[in-house]
């Protein structure tokens, strides 16, 4: 139980599910075989563009994205996918024994073994589970006369800390705050209140249409993809928050950092970091704030350097 407390107390401040995910998709060649000793085996895959991958799934917390694609991955798209990813960055390998004025020096081979594109798919889960919430808690329900606790959808445990408001009235509906109260597909409290008069005697009957609406229905049998996917409910939920402006701005402010005109791609950067909270924006800006918002030499390999 301390180690749980611990946990939970450690990212409760974090956005989203407690468990997170994040991939690197790359392409490239790598040597499969058995590695270990006569008492274990592993079978593995061994070389450079694994330890890219290795890169790309470890970046994506540092640039907030779900997804991290590589220049060499995104060529291999179709175009038609192409133009549903963004470039969010471009990072630079260089050796240990390189030093700073040698960096400076190099020329940019885009997408060689040296420089890399970084693309990424933008999704907003959060979308997708407020959407799921509003479904389920704008449900009319009646609430049981108990005590003023609240109730913890996650573990049916007391929890003093009540967040969410009720309305007041014979029929209550649940309302909540659902950016932070559904991020971890749990409600942190209900507060019940003594207006809220009915014939249920369980909270469980209150809790019915949540824990409903929280299975997750696994497909069965191949799926076959078909670009009708893209026009899915879900798919569009997801990709609402991304409109035209926001990829237009940030392609715009993106372009002006490569260019070195950082006045420009301050302006559109923060815009997008301001309107849609985006993180790589949020990265971008802070590599130009090192430098007063003044491009030094070779820039590009110099603050990309990995």
């Amino acid at each position: 139980d301390g180690a749980r407390s611990k946990l939970k107390e450690k990212f409760q401040d974090r956005p989203g599910n407690l468990v997170q995910l994040g991939f690197g998709l790359h392409a490239g060649k790598a040597v499969e075989g058995a590695i270990g000793s006569s008492r274990k085996l592993d079978a593995t895959y061994l070389s450079n563009d694994v330890d890219l991958s290795e890169f790309l799934e470890s970046s994506t917390k540092k640039y907030g994205v779900a997804v991290l694609l590589s220049g060499h991955f995104y060529k291999l798209l179709h175009g038609s996918n192409q133009r549903r990813c963004r470039q969010i960055d471009e990072v630079f390998f260089a050796s240990e024994y390189e030093t700073g004025d040698e960096l400076c020096d190099l020329e940019i081979e885009e997408d060689s073994e040296r420089h890399m594109r970084l693309f990424t798919f933008d999704i907003d889960i959060e979308a997708l589970r407020n959407e799921w919430a509003a479904r389920v808690f704008e449900q009319p329900t009646s609430m049981p006369d108990h005590s003023a606790k609240s109730i913890s959808l996650a573990s049916n445990s007391s929890d003093e800390n009540v967040v969410g408001n009720l309305r007041r009235s014979s029929t209550c509906r649940r309302r909540f705050d659902l950016p932070a109260s559904i991020r971890r597909f749990s409600v942190a409290a209900l507060q019940h209140s003594n207006e809220c008069r009915s014939d249920m005697g369980s909270s469980d009957a209150l809790l019915a249409p949540y824990q409903e609406a929280r299975r997750l229905i696994l497909p069965k049998g191949t799926l076959l993809y078909h670009s009708s996917l893209w026009k899915t409910k879900e798919i569009k939920v997801i990709r609402t928050r991304f409109t035209a402006l926001f990829f237009q701005t940030y392609q715009f402010g993106l372009q002006a950092y490569l260019d070195g005109d950082w006045h420009v791609a301050r302006m559109k950067l923060e815009y997008v970091e301001n309107h849609f909270h985006d993180v790589p924006s949020t990265h971008l800006l802070n590599k130009m704030k090192k430098s007063n918002y003044i491009p030094p030499r070779n820039f590009r390999i110099k603050l990309g350097t990995m």
